[in-house]
């Protein structure tokens, strides 16, 4: 299915859906289901799809080595 044919199916623009694959998009829950219900695919499954890309794209901030300050490794004074 392309761009074209998928936007035209969830009744928004080719554009929207460029942004929504690079990430610079956020649909909404109902567009995400939309967009799975017309890629014939679970909702679930194009979340862990996503998310899975934008792991390795992205690696997550919150995965560190150093402490935080809600950590223990900071007395409360």
């Amino acid at each position: 299915m392309t761009q074209t044919d998928l936007a035209s199916v969830c009744g928004i623009n080719r554009v929207y859906v460029c942004r929504i694959e690079r990430g610079t998009a956020n649909p909404s829950v109902a567009l995400v289901q939309d967009l799975a219900q017309a890629l014939h695919i679970d909702i679930a499954t194009l979340m862990i799809e996503v998310r899975s890309r934008s792991e390795a794209s992205f690696p997550s901030p919150l995965k560190t080595d150093s402490p935080s300050p809600a950590s223990p490794a900071y007395p409360k004074t």
